[in-house]
């Protein structure tokens, strides 16, 4: 602002999307007579078993909700090219590579905030949100590790460098719940907390662990 100018102030612009709220619960009976007879205890691990199925289900539902490709409150998928979050069909093939990285850094960089332009600064702004890392399906988990890891580009000569070594902090991590569901298909994240917000886990109560009673 010029010289002697009053304080513009910002405004809010503010969206929402729906929370899914979900309960699950095991419970199991036994006798008198059971008890008696577990001489190999396999009553009494059994409640650690079922803490150990929560905690999974728990890692399983987020990565559900990117498989199911939900509809946003604009009545458009999550991923949808409306939204710019896909990589271009014919882009480098379908496996993470040189080209289809390179694709998703600019598409992650080009998001824009809400707000339109304020103070002549050209908005919406793009948010420059960085990739953090990959989710890939576990038959891709090995190869796209190469290719972030390899001090020299796959497939060229050991005069030319990989360009994508280092540029995901967080690594990849290989599920085989997303070879069940596609071969082909990988998400990268921004950095947990960042810029560009991201998915939201929220526990009722705050009970984020399995509770057995």
């Amino acid at each position: 602002r010029e010289e002697g100018e009053p304080l513009r102030y910002a405004t809010i612009k503010d969206g929402k999307e729906k929370l899914i709220v979900q309960r699950f619960g095991r419970g199991y009976r036994f006798t008198h007579q059971m008890l008696k007879n577990d001489r190999l205890s396999v009553l009494a691990t059994f409640p650690q078993g079922l803490v150990n199925a929560g905690y999974r289900k728990a890692n399983l539902l987020p990565v559900a909700v990117l498989i199911a490709n939900p509809l946003m409150s604009d009545g458009k998928e999550l991923f949808h090219a409306d939204h710019g979050n896909l990589v271009p069909v014919g882009v480098g093939g379908a496996a993470p590579g040189v080209e289809t990285l390179n694709a998703m850094f600019l598409a992650m960089a080009a998001q824009v905030g809400m707000l339109d332009e304020q103070d002549d600064d050209g908005g919406p702004i793009p948010l420059e949100i960085e990739p953090h890392g990959l989710l890939v399906p576990k038959s891709l988990e090995w190869s796209t590790e190469l290719l972030l890891k390899s001090p020299v580009k796959i497939g060229g000569t050991n005069n030319e460098p990989n360009i994508v070594a280092g540029k995901l902090p967080g690594g990849v991590l290989g599920l085989m719940q997303l070879s069940n569901a596609s071969a082909t298909t990988w998400y990268g994240y921004s950095r947990p907390g960042g810029i560009g917000g991201g998915m939201s886990v929220v526990f009722l109560q705050n009970e984020e662990a399995p509770t057995v009673k």
